[in-house]
Protein backbone atom coordinates (compact mmCIF):
# COMPACT_ATOMS: atom_id res chain seq x y z
CA UNK A 1 0.00 0.00 0.00
CA UNK A 2 2.52 2.66 0.57
CA UNK A 3 4.57 2.31 -3.06
CA UNK A 4 0.94 3.73 -4.08
CA UNK A 5 1.29 6.77 -2.13
CA UNK A 6 2.79 9.86 -3.05
CA UNK A 7 4.04 13.41 -2.48
CA UNK A 8 0.91 14.28 -4.75
CA UNK A 9 -1.33 12.16 -2.91
CA UNK A 10 -0.24 13.81 -0.11
CA UNK A 11 -0.59 17.44 -1.34
CA UNK A 12 -3.94 16.80 -2.66
CA UNK A 13 -5.33 15.20 0.99
CA UNK A 14 -4.13 18.47 2.34
CA UNK A 15 -4.79 21.07 -0.02
CA UNK A 16 -1.06 22.33 -0.96
CA UNK A 17 1.79 22.10 -3.16
CA UNK A 18 3.54 19.01 -4.35
CA UNK A 19 6.87 21.12 -3.60
CA UNK A 20 5.43 22.65 -0.32
CA UNK A 21 5.04 18.77 0.47
CA UNK A 22 8.58 18.26 -0.27
CA UNK A 23 9.75 20.71 1.95
CA UNK A 24 8.37 19.92 4.56
CA UNK A 25 9.27 16.12 4.41
CA UNK A 26 12.61 16.86 4.05
CA UNK A 27 13.04 20.01 6.63
CA UNK A 28 13.58 21.97 4.43
CA UNK A 29 12.82 25.83 5.18
CA UNK A 30 9.35 27.87 3.74
CA UNK A 31 7.08 25.64 5.52
CA UNK A 32 5.39 26.71 9.00
CA UNK A 33 5.91 24.31 11.81
CA UNK A 34 2.17 23.64 12.37
CA UNK A 35 1.84 22.73 8.48
CA UNK A 36 5.04 21.04 8.52
CA UNK A 37 3.74 18.64 11.23
CA UNK A 38 0.23 18.35 9.65
CA UNK A 39 1.93 16.69 6.53
CA UNK A 40 4.31 14.94 8.28
CA UNK A 41 1.11 13.95 10.67
CA UNK A 42 -0.60 12.64 7.31
CA UNK A 43 2.08 11.01 5.65
CA UNK A 44 2.08 8.56 8.35
CA UNK A 45 -1.74 8.14 8.71
CA UNK A 46 -1.25 7.30 4.37
CA UNK A 47 1.41 5.01 4.80
CA UNK A 48 4.11 6.58 2.97
CA UNK A 49 7.46 6.86 3.93
CA UNK A 50 8.79 9.78 4.93
CA UNK A 51 12.17 9.28 5.32
CA UNK A 52 13.47 6.93 1.97
CA UNK A 53 16.51 4.98 1.93
CA UNK A 54 18.18 6.73 -0.67
CA UNK A 55 18.36 10.08 0.81
CA UNK A 56 22.29 10.93 1.92
CA UNK A 57 23.13 10.67 5.40
CA UNK A 58 26.89 10.82 4.35
CA UNK A 59 28.51 11.30 7.53
CA UNK A 60 26.73 9.61 9.84
CA UNK A 61 27.77 6.55 10.99
CA UNK A 62 27.05 6.05 14.77
CA UNK A 63 24.14 7.34 16.61
CA UNK A 64 23.23 6.61 20.34
CA UNK A 65 19.59 6.18 21.88
CA UNK A 66 20.56 7.02 25.93
CA UNK A 67 16.83 5.90 28.09
CA UNK A 68 17.32 5.44 32.08
CA UNK A 69 17.33 2.33 32.54
CA UNK A 70 13.83 1.94 34.58
CA UNK A 71 11.86 3.64 32.08
CA UNK A 72 11.98 0.41 29.83
CA UNK A 73 10.49 -1.52 32.63
CA UNK A 74 7.62 0.99 34.03
CA UNK A 75 6.70 2.48 30.72
CA UNK A 76 5.43 -0.75 28.98
CA UNK A 77 7.38 -0.42 25.86
CA UNK A 78 6.96 3.61 25.25
CA UNK A 79 10.22 4.02 24.93
CA UNK A 80 11.29 0.50 23.32
CA UNK A 81 8.83 1.04 20.92
CA UNK A 82 9.98 4.52 19.99
CA UNK A 83 13.59 3.13 19.69
CA UNK A 84 12.41 0.34 17.47
CA UNK A 85 10.55 2.47 14.65
CA UNK A 86 14.39 4.52 14.77
CA UNK A 87 15.93 1.37 14.30
CA UNK A 88 14.60 0.61 10.78
CA UNK A 89 14.56 4.12 9.91
CA UNK A 90 18.45 4.02 10.87
CA UNK A 91 18.50 0.55 9.28
CA UNK A 92 17.33 2.22 6.20
CA UNK A 93 19.70 4.73 5.96
CA UNK A 94 22.77 2.58 6.68
CA UNK A 95 23.17 4.19 10.06
CA UNK A 96 23.67 2.46 13.06
CA UNK A 97 21.54 2.81 16.12
CA UNK A 98 22.75 1.32 19.49
CA UNK A 99 20.79 1.33 22.75
CA UNK A 100 22.25 2.74 26.10
CA UNK A 101 20.70 1.91 29.31
CA UNK A 102 21.82 4.16 31.95
CA UNK A 103 21.37 4.50 35.53
CA UNK A 104 20.33 7.11 37.26
CA UNK A 105 23.45 7.44 39.23
CA UNK A 106 25.16 7.58 36.01
CA UNK A 107 22.92 10.38 35.00
CA UNK A 108 23.47 12.48 37.92
CA UNK A 109 27.08 12.15 37.54
CA UNK A 110 27.16 12.77 33.75
CA UNK A 111 28.92 9.73 32.44
CA UNK A 112 28.59 9.08 29.13
CA UNK A 113 29.26 6.15 27.99
CA UNK A 114 32.81 6.12 26.53
CA UNK A 115 32.22 4.30 22.99
CA UNK A 116 30.22 7.18 22.33
CA UNK A 117 33.03 9.71 22.99
CA UNK A 118 35.62 7.12 21.73
CA UNK A 119 34.21 5.73 18.75
CA UNK A 120 32.99 9.88 17.67
CA UNK A 121 29.13 8.72 17.29
CA UNK A 122 27.47 11.26 14.82
CA UNK A 123 24.32 12.36 18.05
CA UNK A 124 22.50 11.36 20.92
CA UNK A 125 19.24 10.99 21.50
CA UNK A 126 17.99 10.78 25.21
CA UNK A 127 14.71 9.46 25.92
CA UNK A 128 12.20 10.01 28.62
CA UNK A 129 13.60 12.06 32.05
CA UNK A 130 16.93 12.58 32.33
CA UNK A 131 19.61 14.48 33.90
CA UNK A 132 19.91 17.96 32.51
CA UNK A 133 23.56 17.09 33.61
CA UNK A 134 24.24 14.52 31.08
CA UNK A 135 22.65 16.41 28.30
CA UNK A 136 24.53 19.54 29.07
CA UNK A 137 27.60 17.23 29.53
CA UNK A 138 27.34 16.02 25.67
CA UNK A 139 25.91 19.44 24.43
CA UNK A 140 29.56 20.79 25.93
CA UNK A 141 31.10 18.34 23.95
CA UNK A 142 29.18 19.65 20.80
CA UNK A 143 27.32 16.92 20.14
CA UNK A 144 24.02 16.85 18.55
CA UNK A 145 21.35 15.89 21.12
CA UNK A 146 17.61 15.46 20.27
CA UNK A 147 15.32 15.18 23.25
CA UNK A 148 12.43 12.72 23.18
CA UNK A 149 9.32 13.27 25.03
CA UNK A 150 11.33 15.35 27.77
CA UNK A 151 11.82 18.93 27.25
CA UNK A 152 13.01 21.72 29.98
CA UNK A 153 13.90 25.59 29.47
CA UNK A 154 17.31 25.57 31.00
CA UNK A 155 18.34 23.13 28.16
CA UNK A 156 19.39 24.27 24.30
CA UNK A 157 18.53 21.07 23.08
CA UNK A 158 16.03 19.93 19.85
CA UNK A 159 13.05 18.23 21.52
CA UNK A 160 10.08 16.02 20.15
CA UNK A 161 7.48 15.56 22.98
CA UNK A 162 3.88 14.93 23.57
CA UNK A 163 1.29 18.21 24.04
CA UNK A 164 1.36 16.94 27.57
CA UNK A 165 -1.20 20.02 28.56
CA UNK A 166 -3.40 20.01 26.06
CA UNK A 167 -3.63 16.04 26.74
CA UNK A 168 -4.01 17.38 30.06
CA UNK A 169 -6.99 19.53 29.47
CA UNK A 170 -8.80 16.57 26.95
CA UNK A 171 -8.80 14.20 29.47
CA UNK A 172 -10.60 16.41 32.12
CA UNK A 173 -12.88 17.49 28.96
CA UNK A 174 -13.66 14.38 28.52
CA UNK A 175 -14.28 13.62 31.90
CA UNK A 176 -16.54 16.35 32.28
CA UNK A 177 -18.95 15.68 28.97
CA UNK A 178 -19.53 12.30 30.91
CA UNK A 179 -20.84 14.07 33.65
CA UNK A 180 -17.67 14.41 36.01
CA UNK A 181 -17.20 17.29 38.52
CA UNK A 182 -15.37 15.67 41.36
CA UNK A 183 -11.96 14.67 39.35
CA UNK A 184 -8.23 13.62 40.42
CA UNK A 185 -5.16 13.11 39.37
CA UNK A 186 -2.09 10.53 39.65
CA UNK A 187 1.04 11.36 39.39
CA UNK A 188 4.42 12.98 40.35
CA UNK A 189 3.67 16.69 38.90
CA UNK A 190 5.79 18.37 41.11
CA UNK A 191 8.78 16.90 39.97
CA UNK A 192 8.54 15.65 36.14
CA UNK A 193 7.95 18.49 33.94
CA UNK A 194 5.97 16.07 31.50
CA UNK A 195 3.60 15.20 34.50
CA UNK A 196 3.42 18.93 35.85
CA UNK A 197 1.60 19.65 32.12
CA UNK A 198 -0.73 17.12 31.82
CA UNK A 199 -1.84 17.99 35.43
CA UNK A 200 -1.85 22.37 34.80
CA UNK A 201 -3.95 21.13 31.35
CA UNK A 202 -6.60 19.06 33.66
CA UNK A 203 -6.84 22.16 36.49
CA UNK A 204 -7.34 24.76 33.32
CA UNK A 205 -9.88 22.71 32.15
CA UNK A 206 -11.64 22.74 35.86
CA UNK A 207 -11.51 26.76 36.01
CA UNK A 208 -12.92 26.74 32.89
CA UNK A 209 -16.13 24.74 33.72
CA UNK A 210 -16.15 26.54 37.24
CA UNK A 211 -15.06 23.33 39.30
CA UNK A 212 -13.29 22.51 42.28
CA UNK A 213 -9.55 21.87 42.12
CA UNK A 214 -8.99 19.79 45.26
CA UNK A 215 -5.89 19.34 46.22
CA UNK A 216 -6.34 16.24 48.27
CA UNK A 217 -7.14 14.74 44.83
CA UNK A 218 -3.52 15.25 43.71
CA UNK A 219 -1.75 11.63 44.56
CA UNK A 220 1.82 11.26 44.06
CA UNK A 221 1.87 7.18 43.81
CA UNK A 222 6.02 7.13 41.72
CA UNK A 223 9.17 7.79 43.44
CA UNK A 224 10.82 9.99 39.95
CA UNK A 225 14.30 8.67 40.83
CA UNK A 226 13.34 5.27 40.47
CA UNK A 227 10.07 5.34 37.83
CA UNK A 228 8.85 2.48 40.17
CA UNK A 229 4.71 2.71 40.78
CA UNK A 230 3.62 1.05 43.86
CA UNK A 231 0.51 0.60 46.02
CA UNK A 232 2.22 2.72 48.84
CA UNK A 233 -0.56 5.67 48.54
CA UNK A 234 -3.34 6.68 49.95
CA UNK A 235 -6.75 6.84 48.50
CA UNK A 236 -8.43 10.37 49.01
CA UNK A 237 -11.34 10.31 51.48
CA UNK A 238 -14.05 10.88 50.07
CA UNK A 239 -13.19 9.49 46.70
CA UNK A 240 -13.51 11.73 43.38
CA UNK A 241 -15.49 10.33 40.84
CA UNK A 242 -12.78 10.16 38.11
CA UNK A 243 -8.77 9.83 38.06
CA UNK A 244 -6.41 11.01 35.36
CA UNK A 245 -3.53 9.03 35.96
CA UNK A 246 -0.16 10.21 33.99
CA UNK A 247 0.27 7.24 32.53
CA UNK A 248 -0.98 3.44 31.73
CA UNK A 249 0.82 1.82 34.56
CA UNK A 250 -0.35 4.09 36.94
CA UNK A 251 -3.36 3.43 36.13
CA UNK A 252 -3.35 0.24 36.60
CA UNK A 253 -2.06 0.37 39.99
CA UNK A 254 -5.10 2.83 40.65
CA UNK A 255 -7.08 -0.16 39.25
CA UNK A 256 -5.16 -2.63 41.96
CA UNK A 257 -5.62 0.07 44.77
CA UNK A 258 -9.58 0.06 44.14
CA UNK A 259 -9.75 -3.88 43.89
CA UNK A 260 -7.98 -3.78 47.10
CA UNK A 261 -10.91 -1.18 48.74
CA UNK A 262 -13.45 -3.21 47.25
CA UNK A 263 -14.21 -0.52 45.05
CA UNK A 264 -14.32 -1.66 41.00
CA UNK A 265 -14.09 0.45 37.66
CA UNK A 266 -15.82 2.66 36.64
CA UNK A 267 -19.19 1.11 38.78
CA UNK A 268 -17.35 3.36 41.45
CA UNK A 269 -14.46 5.19 40.42
CA UNK A 270 -14.06 6.00 36.47
CA UNK A 271 -10.06 6.34 35.02
CA UNK A 272 -8.32 8.01 31.85
CA UNK A 273 -4.78 7.63 31.61
CA UNK A 274 -2.44 8.53 28.63
CA UNK A 275 0.18 6.38 26.44
CA UNK A 276 -2.37 3.59 24.75
CA UNK A 277 0.16 0.88 25.57
CA UNK A 278 -0.44 -2.75 26.23
CA UNK A 279 -1.70 -2.12 29.64
CA UNK A 280 -4.51 -0.15 28.39
CA UNK A 281 -5.74 -2.91 25.91
CA UNK A 282 -5.05 -5.95 28.51
CA UNK A 283 -6.40 -4.31 31.70
CA UNK A 284 -10.36 -5.38 32.52
CA UNK A 285 -12.38 -2.91 31.63
CA UNK A 286 -10.12 -2.09 29.09
CA UNK A 287 -8.30 1.98 29.79
CA UNK A 288 -9.97 5.24 27.87
CA UNK A 289 -6.24 6.71 27.34
CA UNK A 290 -4.59 9.13 25.28
CA UNK A 291 -1.64 8.67 23.35
CA UNK A 292 0.80 10.13 20.45
CA UNK A 293 2.00 8.50 17.80
CA UNK A 294 5.03 6.36 18.33
CA UNK A 295 6.12 6.99 14.31
CA UNK A 296 5.67 10.21 14.66
CA UNK A 297 7.90 10.70 17.57
CA UNK A 298 10.87 8.80 15.81
CA UNK A 299 10.50 10.07 12.33
CA UNK A 300 10.53 13.70 13.80
CA UNK A 301 13.27 12.67 15.87
CA UNK A 302 15.54 11.66 13.38
CA UNK A 303 14.42 14.39 11.13
CA UNK A 304 15.67 16.94 13.65
CA UNK A 305 19.11 14.92 14.42
CA UNK A 306 20.10 14.72 10.73
CA UNK A 307 19.10 18.57 10.94
CA UNK A 308 21.45 19.09 14.12
CA UNK A 309 24.60 17.28 12.62
CA UNK A 310 24.30 18.89 9.10
CA UNK A 311 23.22 22.34 10.62
CA UNK A 312 24.73 22.53 14.17
CA UNK A 313 24.55 26.28 14.84
CA UNK A 314 20.97 26.19 14.26
CA UNK A 315 18.33 27.23 16.70
CA UNK A 316 16.61 24.44 19.06
CA UNK A 317 13.11 23.58 18.17
CA UNK A 318 10.48 22.13 20.29
CA UNK A 319 7.73 20.15 18.51
CA UNK A 320 4.57 18.88 19.89
CA UNK A 321 3.25 15.60 18.42
CA UNK A 322 -0.75 15.99 18.40
CA UNK A 323 -2.57 13.33 20.57
CA UNK A 324 -5.59 11.09 19.99
CA UNK A 325 -8.31 9.97 22.24
CA UNK A 326 -9.27 5.96 22.36
CA UNK A 327 -12.34 5.70 24.46
CA UNK A 328 -13.01 2.25 25.90
CA UNK A 329 -14.70 1.34 28.92
CA UNK A 330 -12.72 2.74 31.96
CA UNK A 331 -15.15 5.87 31.87
CA UNK A 332 -19.10 5.94 33.44
CA UNK A 333 -21.22 8.20 31.97
CA UNK A 334 -22.77 10.12 34.43
CA UNK A 335 -24.30 12.63 32.07
CA UNK A 336 -28.14 11.22 32.40
CA UNK A 337 -27.48 12.42 36.57
CA UNK A 338 -30.10 15.23 37.34
CA UNK A 339 -27.65 17.73 38.74
CA UNK A 340 -25.08 17.43 35.31
CA UNK A 341 -27.83 19.22 33.58
CA UNK A 342 -27.63 22.04 36.33
CA UNK A 343 -23.61 22.58 35.90
CA UNK A 344 -22.64 25.81 34.66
Amino acid sequence: MRNHVSMQTIADKIGVTKVTVHRALNNRPGVSESLRTEIIQCANELGYRVLKPDQNYSGISNIAYIVPQQFLLEHDRFYSKIHEYLQDICTSGKINLKMFLLSNKEMEEAKIPPEIINENYSGIFFAGFVSNKIVNAAISRNLPVVLIDYSHRLLQADSVLSDNYHMGYLAACHLIEKGHRNIGFVGDYINVPNITDRCLGLQKALYEYHLPIIQNNFIINDDFKTGLYTLNFELPSPLPTAFVCYCDRAAYYLYEKLRLRGLSVPQDVSIISFDNTETAKNITPQLTSIYSSRREFADLAFKQMVNKIKNPSSTPKKFLIPSKLVVRDSVRDLSEDSDYNSMP
